[in-house]
């Protein structure tokens, strides 16, 4: 068989000395090399050797084989393989190109070429090493089965110094039990307590290597048990309970009860075993604690963290923690309301019941999405997640006709009026802080512009579409996006001001509050309102209030007529080359204009629906449907579109060159994203998804 391997996003190959630039292009990235074992500049000449390997077709029967890591045909990275004397152990590294990381790709690969090693080529033993410093390699070695063994100090010389080592490693046998473990939610999750006659049952729980600096194993928090600590003059009062899934020891939990010196119950500890981790164990034990917690009169629960890659912060945050500002012991402490912990149990933001299953029909649906992009003329990406599995994430058609340059999963896509997601949240985000309310008038920061806004016209009433302003851009009055010309001309709109003369002259519609009508201007006011509050440009606000908090690196305004390589350009038709770039504003606001990927659109739905973005009480406003809206068979909530008898909550865009659909559906944990670069491309597309998504 041999090489390729073909992974669902990736192609691992022979690397060979066609690939000699790409290789010394991301090898030379500083920080690539930072904590590689390459010495700098790494030159064509170094590389030669890859010339050696142009006649292979399969791994060296010893020895080191260099393998390239493909995207979409674009090299990005390697994955060197050694094999021993026997041939029967080998060892697995890898390097990526920067713009490459935080993707899982290395994983992805490395898992291929261990499973391959293993199950083809017999091979017993697999082994990694990585710098101590460089976690990010250690948490990839972790995830694709291997084990930490122990550290070689000062055990080879790098850039004149001798540097530590730490080594990883897992025989075949262990290696397909980490691979075959369930990795889905458990039937039935439990907390007991743990004396001296069950404790056997949890001592060989164990963490992940790079997170032991983050909690204490179970035999230090049993003696911990055993003789308490003294806290404020009073010896602490711990309660250690054992965690079973499907009836499996797979964590621990201890807290401190309330005592003379404890007013509030404190969680100490908490381990989940590294094989149990991300099933929704630990958020299942912590509401069934809750709950015991309520039963016994309490309402808080406090703890405190340590900060650090790789560290339980996201997790806490994601329950409903609410950081106190306070740092005891160099951890930063935290609280829950123990009522809101207990409803994790149930809520949109847990996983406490297994989730709905991925049937049949899920596994052949991108056979069916194929179909559908073939018949259907799509051009653009489709991308759906469910249950915690990716089941679709296919690229169709060109970013760009003139030059063929095709879709990728990377390409960016214009988003439209799904900006406005991101304008509600940003404004959102202020209104936690207290620069903004939600009965904020517009007039307040408005001043004498815009005077025929109605002076009772709030932030609310705008986020809702409930103003009644005059509409700059009415899609109402619109039979045809591919010929509407705006009324200035586009290439004036180029910041958020630029939009005043367009905003101006619009009459009222009707009284605020009275009725809904969907309304660009709307959230164009909304942009205007938070640049002035908060005294910053809105593009720069996008960035600090949503991408940089949710970790979204691919999305951002852009100007039309300067659109950066990665970006698809927005055809007007199936066919031909007219773009959409005299159609729209030169530079988006707070109705259009941003360009994503639906991996940050899939990770800005993860973090909005655990409360990372906003908290529990805006969430649920901003979720609230706060108007019918019957003409178009769904409701509105702010900045977010609601089904009309279901949880499911999207963002829609549909303008000149760009249709697209980014929904979240918390009951069957789904999330699914089309982004379409002709004018309606996306729509068969979306309607085909939400028919799947109905059966």
């Amino acid at each position: 068989m041999g090489y390729p391997l073909h992974t669902d996003r990736l192609t691992v190959r022979i690397m060979r000395s066609t690939d000699i630039e790409t290789q010394c292009a991301y090898r030379n990235d500083p920080e690539v090399a930072q904590l590689q074992d390459w010495e700098l500049p790494y030159t064509p000449e170094r590389a030669a050797w890859l010339a050696s390997q142009d006649d292979l077709d399969d791994l060296k029967p010893t020895g080191w084989t260099e393998l390239a890591i493909d995207l979409d045909g674009t090299h990005i990275g390697e994955i060197p393989v050694c094999r021993d004397e026997s041939g029967q152990q080998a060892s697995v590294g890898f390097s990526l190109a920067r713009e490459h990381w935080g993707r899982g790709y290395a994983q992805e690969a490395a898992r291929a070429v261990v499973e391959d090693l293993v199950e083809r080529l017999g091979v017993v033993r697999v082994t990694g090493e990585a710098d101590p410093r460089n976690i990010a390699s250690q948490r990839a070695l972790e995830a694709i089965g291997l084990v930490h063994e122990h550290e070689g100090k000062q055990s080879y010389l790098w850039r004149g110094a001798w540097t530590d080592t730490t080594y990883y490693a897992s025989t075949a046998d262990d290696w397909r039990a980490w691979r075959d473990r369930p990795t889905g939610p458990p039937a039935e999750v439990t907390i007991e307590p743990v004396d001296s006659h069950n404790v056997w049952d949890w001592r060989r729980l164990e963490t992940h290597w790079t997170q032991r600096r983050f909690v204490a194993p179970m035999d230090i928090s049993y003696a911990d048990a055993l003789r308490p600590d003294i806290w404020l003059g009073g010896r602490l009062v711990p309660v250690l309970r054992g965690i079973r899934a499907d009836g499996e020891p797979a964590g621990f939990l201890m807290y401190a009860d309330r005592s003379p010196t404890m007013a509030v119950p404190y969680l100490w500890r908490m381990l989940i075993d590294r094989r149990f981790q991300g099933r929704g164990i630990g958020r299942r034990a912590l509401a069934l604690l809750a709950e015991d917690l309520l039963a016994q009169g309490n309402s808080r629960l406090w703890s405190s963290f340590t900060e650090g890659a790789g560290g339980p912060r996201d997790f806490y945050l994601g329950l409903g923690a609410r950081l106190t500002g306070e740092i005891i012991d160099d951890e930063t402490a935290f609280e829950f309301d123990l009522a809101d912990l207990a409803s994790c149990g149930s809520g949109v933001t847990a996983a406490a019941t297994p989730p709905h299953p991925v049937s049949a029909s899920t596994r052949g649906l991108a056979n069916t999405i194929d179909e559908a992009a073939e018949r259907t003329g799509f051009s653009g990406v489709v991308r759906v997640d469910q249950a915690g599995e990716r089941v679709v994430d296919t690229a169709y058609g060109l970013a760009d006709r003139a030059h063929s340059i095709r879709n990728t999963m990377q390409t960016r896509f214009g988003i439209a009026s799904g900006t406005k997601t991101f304008t509600a949240v940003t404004v959102l985000r202020l209104i936690e802080r207290g620069i903004l309310a939600l009965d904020t008038p517009a007039r307040s920061l408005l001043r004498d512009d815009l005077p025929l806004i109605d002076d009772a016209v709030t932030i609310g009433h705008l986020l809702a579409h409930r103003s009644g302003i005059g509409d700059y851009l009415d899609e109402s009055a619109i039979d045809d996006m591919t010929s509407y010309v705006m009324t200035v001309p586009v290439h004036r709109l180029a910041t958020t001001e630029d939009y005043l003369p367009a905003l101006d002259g619009n009459p009222t519609q009707f009284a605020p509050g009275e009725r809904f009508t969907y309304n660009n201007a709307g959230y164009v006011v909304l942009a205007l309102l938070a640049e002035r509050a908060s005294g910053r440009a809105f593009p720069d606000l996008i960035e600090e209030e949503v991408c940089r908090p949710a970790g979204l690196t691919a999305t951002a305004f852009e100007r039309m007529d300067q659109l950066p390589g990665s970006a698809a350009i927005g055809y007007l038709e199936r066919d031909g080359l007219r773009s959409n770039a005299l159609h729209l504003p030169v530079h988006g606001s707070g109705d259009g204009g941003i360009y994503s990927t639906t991996a940050d659109l899939a990770r800005f739905w993860d973090e909005l629906m655990v409360g990372h973005m906003l908290g529990p009480d805006l969430l649920a406003e901003a979720l609230r449907p706060h108007s019918e809206w019957p003409e178009e068979s769904r409701r509105y909530g702010l900045g977010l579109h609601r089904h009309t008898s279901s949880e499911r909550a999207w963002m829609e865009g549909d303008d000149a060159g760009v249709s697209m659909t980014s929904l979240h559906d918390p009951i069957t944990q789904t999330t699914m994203t089309v982004l379409g670069n002709w004018t309606d491309a996306a729509w068969p597309m979306v309607r085909l998804l939400t028919d799947w998504l109905d059966a």
